[in-house]
């Protein structure tokens, strides 16, 4: 087993590169921009009015990609999330993120940014997240979760496809996936069920991310 040190929301950051770099060096590898709210990096998703990266949002990309950091896009207003994949010279991921095509929910990615992300050679992680699954509790199942790997497999192909999980503060009243990590077999399951190839559902569970991060 491994673990990767990561962080939501570059609130952290101050207004410092200087504070980046010491995360680093404790270890960090992976930092959202931005969670749903603005910050001096960029605006998130939930966040009113216009307006996508700062340029010391632009400056912490650059930090990162330097630093041999990933850059997180999940969350990010869709304007943000345009001139990130705009500037970047490095894989992008959306780390928890679903289909906006099968689930209407502004946190998903449309068709188009989720090909923009696989452009860079990133990849879109697919969240458990009952909200981002269905908007019906009562229709959020393993099954719907399926629909969201099938739809943006059409678009960005088995290569830019991972396991965004996120067990975190979603409970029965949005609807439930896989209640922990010990069931994620029925997930292996139920994708080789749905007829999928035993090398995508690979890439998807683990090695297109071991990819990225190597």
């Amino acid at each position: 087993m491994a673990a990767l040190l990561s962080i939501e929301g570059g609130e952290c950051l101050g207004e410092s590169l200087d504070e980046l770099r010491a995360f680093h060096a404790r270890g960090v590898r992976m930092l959202g921009l931005t969670w749903n709210r603005a910050n001096a990096l960029g605006r998130g998703v939930r966040a009113p009015g216009p307006g996508g990266l700062t340029d010391f949002g632009r400056r912490v990309v650059r930090e990162m990609e330097r630093l041999d950091m990933v850059v997180d896009a999940s969350h990010l207003s869709d304007e943000a999330l345009d001139e990130l994949v705009a500037m970047a010279e490095r894989p992008v991921v959306a780390s928890h993120s679903n289909a906006r095509a099968v689930c209407p929910d502004d946190r998903n990615l449309d068709d188009a940014r989720a090909e923009a992300i696989a452009r860079t050679g990133g990849l879109v992680a697919l969240t458990f997240a009952g909200a981002f699954v269905d908007a019906d509790p009562a229709r959020v199942s393993l099954d719907r979760y399926i629909d969201h790997f099938e739809r943006l497999l059409a678009v960005v192909g088995p290569d830019h496809l991972g396991l965004g999980s996120d067990f975190d503060g979603y409970t029965d009243a949005y609807g439930v996936v896989l209640r922990s990590c010990a069931a994620l077999p029925e997930l292996t399951r139920a994708l080789l069920a749905r007829g999928h190839a035993a090398d995508t559902v690979r890439k998807f569970m683990g090695e297109n991310w071991l990819r990225i991060l190597g």
